[in-house]
């Protein structure tokens, strides 16, 4: 699965007007479309994370994601997606 980036991961990237480093991407897919969210550092103590949303597919970079890391092993099916859901932070891949 190709995973659409904004800049690479540690790198700096436009996130809400302000240049923050990228961190981690989480996906899903809507019954419309894949959504995309994008995490960055923001060097807050209080508040160290910040985020963007899109569905926008056209990104500057990607990532390949192998296909068996997001099989039925992986994720939890119900009649209304997935309950399971992957997302990738500094090189992990997590479920949820």
């Amino acid at each position: 699965m190709k995973i659409p980036l904004p800049c690479k991961f540690g790198e700096l990237s436009d996130c809400d007007g302000k240049l923050l480093p990228l961190c981690g991407v989480h996906w899903f897919d809507w019954m419309s479309g894949r959504q995309y969210t994008y995490f960055f550092e923001t060097g807050d103590q209080w508040h160290p994370y910040t985020f963007y949303e899109t569905r926008q597919e056209q990104q500057p970079f990607s990532m390949e994601i192998p296909d068996d890391l997001l099989s039925n092993d992986f994720n939890v099916y119900t009649d209304k997606g997935p309950y399971m859901v992957p997302y990738f932070v500094w090189g992990n891949i997590f479920l949820y």
